[in-house]
């Protein structure tokens, strides 16, 4: 729903779709768990993440890739009241529910700050290897007993790359246009150029009743055994396409006709 509002307002300006939005996401900061309060997931830590389910008894809670779904999706929101200087100023007419911020303006920088946080104290520690800037599951029991037995250390499948790439996309986004931390910026724009290069160093081309296309896997293998299914693959198209429209990873049309 956030995405479909986020690109309707893009196309007609109309701020009552915005502030729907707005509805949306301030709901979903929302309801990230407290780092006080809110559950202990499999890090040992009350995180400031989205868990993907209720913990179960005598379990850790679970959360993982898909945070930075959500930190896409939120982000987006702020990367669109950024680029349009006219809202800045202009009171949100919700009456700060949340006290996330009364002006638009200050509604995106709490929202880029809170976001930057989760990036900081989950995301970039947890899935981010440092000597590579690649997606990895993180290298520890406690993940593999909160998920699926065999999951740790394995790169991270594409479609939840594209998950982690919206957060720091549209974050760096943010960064851009608020012009405060070229360091952050870069940082978050070598991890997504990483994926990308990484994608497409792994696909295969093939050719289809004449036509050229692309043959690929769930996650990085070779040989390639686990090809990727329309449902995990409309992820990965949906996250280039969203790389490409940004113009800052080197995705050319040519590059993206054969998914066509």
């Amino acid at each position: 729903a956030v995405e479909s509002l986020g690109r309707m307002f893009e196309i007609s300006g109309d701020r009552e779709l915005l502030d729907l939005m707005l509805r949306f996401t301030d709901a979903m900061l929302a309801a990230r768990n407290d780092p006080k309060s809110g559950v202990i997931i499999w890090t040992g830590q009350r995180e400031a993440v989205w868990p993907n389910s209720a913990p179960k008894e005598g379990q850790l809670a679970y959360a993982g890739t898909e945070t930075g779904d959500v930190v896409g999706h939120i982000a987006y929101a702020a990367r669109l009241i950024l680029q349009n200087d006219t809202l800045h100023a202009e009171k949100v007419p919700d009456d700060n529910p949340h006290g996330f911020g009364a002006t638009y303006r200050e509604r995106a920088l709490h929202y880029v700050l809170e976001l930057d946080h989760t990036m900081d104290t989950f995301v970039l520690k947890q899935f981010v290897r440092p000597e590579t800037q690649r997606f990895f599951m993180p290298d520890s029991p406690a993940y593999d007993a909160a998920t699926r037995s065999g999951s740790r250390n394995l790169p991270v499948p594409w479609n939840q790359q594209m998950m982690l790439n919206n957060g720091f996309q549209r974050l760096a986004e943010c960064h851009e246009l608020l012009g405060d931390d070229p360091a952050r910026l870069k940082r978050y724009e070598t991890i997504v150029q990483t994926s990308v290069n990484w994608f497409f160093d792994m696909v295969k081309r093939v050719t289809v009743n004449g036509h050229e296309c692309y043959c690929w896997t769930y996650a990085a293998e070779e040989p390639m055994r686990h090809f990727e299914d329309s449902a995990h693959g409309g992820y990965d198209v949906g996250g280039l396409c969203r790389a490409y429209i940004g113009g800052r990873y080197g995705i050319t049309a040519a590059m993206m006709k054969p998914f066509a």
